[in-house]
């Protein structure tokens, strides 16, 4: 059975990220990573629950992370927040911000990834 591909971009203002989500089977998404980005994706390496980023050669503005999934459905749920887990700890490394919690101190450093977090699976479970 083919899976209609499917595309939508998820922009964060706060740390000023901008995320591409890609849904479909593999050679259709590459070829379109190709024509639309540039992006010669190998397919030997392009599995369902991918994050790469592509930089663009313009501007700091021309960069964005990408999130491949063959397909999403309530039985792949996991795959995705996997994803959006590596997408949240990639941002906050790129912008110098700790996951750390310190239980003993009390102090919470993680409650900014929480936050990243929960809403990038609230705007996918949106657009999904």
């Amino acid at each position: 059975m083919k899976i209609d591909m499917k595309t939508f971009k998820i922009k964060e203002d706060i740390f000023k990220t901008e995320t591409l989500f890609v849904i479909g089977e593999q050679e259709e998404v590459g070829d379109y990573l190709k024509k639309s980005f540039g992006i010669d994706a190998d397919l030997d390496k392009l599995t369902s629950g991918s994050l790469f980023q592509k930089v663009g050669s313009k501007s700091a503005d021309d960069f964005f992370r990408i999130i491949y999934l063959e397909k999403f459905d309530k039985n792949n749920i996991d795959s995705l927040v996997h994803e959006l887990f590596h997408l949240t700890a990639r941002i906050c490394q790129d912008k110098g911000v700790p996951i750390v919690s310190n239980i003993s101190t009390g102090e919470n450093g993680d409650e900014t990834a929480a936050y990243l977090l929960e809403f990038y699976v609230k705007k996918c479970l949106d657009k999904l």
